[in-house]
């Protein structure tokens, strides 16, 4: 899960595991490497700092794979200890119950505290009054603060239940029942929201929504396209430029390290195309240049070229891109190493590119 939540009895095996003096070799060894997984799953100055020092990872963008390496880490660390307490050792069982004691009345303060700070009504504009669409409106508009409240007051009722399992005589088999319960409920609780359990999907998809149909053209001026979000959205989903589906950025994060462009970037080279059309002409930047067809991997330029110039398009140049002027074959140059450059004569002239991936 993207919540990182594998179970109360797991996070208090871990804590076992944590408190307990005698580790095996091979929790040792899943620790060490869960916590490296652990820090390599940052991201942002962590991951800025640290990949560009390892090999091959600063080329992609694996933030998400690391996290879950380190909590199957985590629990196979703690589950160790569940063995030890399943195979009858009494003072694993007897740390449990301190645990699940502690967690209990940590848990139901930090429940008690927080409806205290909370208005107790919702404010929430709910035109259903019963059924699924009920409880669909309620999660679509219910806040961060009230999804904390009800995750501590589940995770108390748990802390209880747990510990009135470990007191039953067939306390193994209603353990495991009592785990499985755990997992289900937190999982069903967590599943609509989403951005880390700060907002729900409904919310998320309202922002995505911004987001233009198909597939437009590129606006005219770089770095001047619509930003339709404000700072604590960007938080939520991360760069719009992932959604307005346009070429031209000033920068873009790209998911993978792209070499050449990342080394554009850091070149003096960027003043040579910023605030600079998608398409352009290099002598003559008012030339009146018209987008008469347009789709990811084909596009169509009208242009009237004055004298013998240099058409520039602000597209990556990747093995695989064919340009044809008045439908004859033509090459196509590199321009400031990423960009794309094409020799044009005078007179009125049809520009059609097209990609097909390189074999």
């Amino acid at each position: 899960m993207r919540n990182a939540y594998f179970s109360l009895l797991g996070f208090i095996s871990f804590l076992v595991f944590l408190i307990n003096d005698r580790k095996n070799i091979l929790q040792k060894i899943f620790c060490i490497a869960g916590l490296i997984m652990l820090i390599l799953s940052f991201g942002g100055n962590v991951k800025e700092s640290i990949y560009v020092h390892l090999p091959l990872l600063k080329s992609v963008r694996t933030n998400g794979e690391y996290r879950v390496f380190a909590i199957f880490s985590l629990i196979l660390c703690g589950s160790f200890e569940i063995n030890q307490i399943y195979s009858g050792n009494d003072a694993y069982k007897s740390k449990l119950k301190l645990l699940l004691k502690g967690f209990a009345i940590f848990l139901l303060l930090g429940a008690i505290i927080i409806a205290i700070l909370l208005n107790p009504n919702l404010n929430l504009s709910i035109s259903a009054t019963s059924g699924i669409q009920l409880i669909k409106n309620v999660i679509d508009n219910i806040t961060f603060k009230h999804t904390l409240l009800i995750s501590l007051l589940v995770a108390s009722f748990l802390s209880v239940v747990y510990l009135w399992s470990i007191y039953r005589n067939n306390w193994k088999d209603i353990l495991l029942l009592v785990f499985l319960l755990d997992i289900c409920l937190n999982s069903w609780l967590l599943l609509p929201i989403t951005g880390v359990g700060r907002t729900s999907v409904f919310k998320m998809q309202q922002i995505i929504s911004k987001s233009p149909n198909g597939f437009p053209s590129p606006t005219s001026i770089n770095g001047k396209t619509s930003q339709d979000i404000n700072e604590e959205e960007k938080a939520l989903i991360g760069n719009w430029s992932w959604y307005d589906k346009q070429i031209v950025h000033p920068k873009i994060e790209y998911p993978s390290l792209l070499n050449g462009t990342e080394r554009f970037y850091q070149s003096s080279d960027t003043a040579l195309v910023k605030i600079k059309p998608f398409a352009f002409l290099l002598s003559n930047l008012n030339a009146n240049i018209g987008i008469a067809h347009f789709t990811p991997n084909s596009f169509s330029l009208n242009l009237h070229v004055p004298r013998t110039d240099t058409l520039i398009i602000l597209q990556n140049h990747f093995p695989g891109w064919k340009a044809y002027i008045n439908d004859k074959r033509v090459p196509i140059f590199p321009y400031c190493e990423t960009f794309m450059a094409i020799a044009v004569n005078e007179n009125s002239q049809k520009v059609t590119l097209s990609f097909t991936p390189a074999h």
